[in-house]
């Protein structure tokens, strides 16, 4: 699984919802070519498939795209959504084992609900302990510090309508 970090610097983040694409969040500059892109990839990858695009040396976090998922909950969730208690900064996915790789496969469990203005994204059935937040995308870690959660929050009416029906096409 991939364990992930903070930075402290502060990156904005653009989040665009459209029917073909559920999510698809990028951190500014992160078209720029300082460094390769490497991607983690979860899900089952016949199903679901979740990608976060990294720095191939920094590890921050530059991409994270919902492509597609089989398992979802509209407007409802079995979870409390208080707003954690975060540490703000930019993600930093260890790439430690991606020698020589450009992406890694990560085969997990994935699902989403959505509740009112939150996008929930579950990679696996581990329990977040502790939170990073980059803007309005919170990333939970277990007691391994490996990502186990990711929340996309703060949404606007318009976006999680948009969001709910474009997976709504999915099923």
């Amino acid at each position: 699984m991939i364990k992930i970090s903070v930075d402290n610097k502060k990156i904005k983040e653009t989040i665009t919802i459209d029917p073909y694409i559920p999510i698809d969040v990028k951190w500014e500059h992160w078209d720029e070519v300082l460094e390769n892109t490497k991607y983690c990839r979860f899900g089952d990858f016949k199903h679901s498939l979740l990608e976060i695009g990294v720095g191939s040396i920094s590890g921050q976090i530059r991409t994270l795209t919902l492509v597609e998922v089989k398992e979802i909950d509209i407007g409802k969730s079995k979870y409390s959504l208080k707003t954690p208690i975060c540490k703000f900064g930019v993600p930093i996915l260890n790439a430690a084992g991606w020698i020589g790789l450009n992406k890694l496969d990560v085969n997990c469990k994935l699902s989403v609900s959505t509740f009112e203005s939150e996008l929930l994204i579950f990679l696996g059935d581990s329990e977040p302990v502790k939170y990073f937040q980059s803007g309005r995308i919170i990333f939970g870690v277990d007691e391994s510090n490996i990502l186990c959660r990711i929340i996309v929050y703060k949404l606007t009416i318009d976006e999680i309508n948009d969001l709910n029906n474009s997976l709504r096409q999915m099923r």
